[in-house]
């Protein structure tokens, strides 16, 4: 394929893809799926090319098992109202979506509003033995949780900045790590 979303377009539910390398680009997962890094020369990567989030759920659970998400820049208009834009480097969208990370890494992404990393809206977040470090957002860092469910499981939030300034202390809203 010659696009990770050409891969997932193509998958059936409940299949297993394998990223070998860098994988540059934006995707929208909408079904039940595994996202799998696989060895080989360097760290598996998923790249969003600052274009965009990297990967937005909308359906189902996504599986990002042995992958680095980097360089997103969140695209994703919030479901819960809170504006443009949310989930630089992961967007979980709605009830019916959700995300677990198994052994990844999430850095080096930005949003202009909540989640510079990951933003959970309404949905859920299992972090197993993963890391989310060095996002940025306006608030939110590092995850954001809007009526969403988030599960930490040997897992690590740290080094994630939410840039909001006297907003932050004005409002009380913001946090570098996590905001729940």
């Amino acid at each position: 394929y010659n696009s990770l979303q050409a891969a997932v377009d193509a998958a059936k539910a409940r299949g297993t893809l394998e990223v070998k390398g860098r994988c540059v680009g934006t995707t929208t997962v909408g079904k039940e799926i595994t996202i799998k890094g696989k060895a080989g020369p360097g760290t598996p990567t998923l790249d969003g090319g600052g274009a965009g989030t990297v990967v937005h759920i909308t359906r189902g659970t996504t599986t990002i098992e042995g992958l680095k998400i980097v360089n997103g820049v969140a695209d994703v208009v919030s479901v819960e109202g809170n504006g443009c834009c949310v989930g630089g480097g992961i967007a979980v969208s709605g009830d019916r979506a959700g995300a677990r990370l198994v052994d990844s890494l999430v850095t080096g992404n930005s949003a202009t509003v909540f989640g510079g990393g990951i933003d959970v809206d309404a949905g859920t977040l299992t972090l197993v033995d993963s890391t989310v470090s060095e996002n940025t957002a306006f608030s939110a860092g590092g995850i954001d949780s809007d009526f969403g469910t988030i599960t930490l499981i040997r897992s690590k939030v740290s080094g994630n900045t939410a840039a909001g300034g006297t907003t932050c202390q004005d409002v009380g809203s913001c946090a570098g790590g996590i905001w729940n």
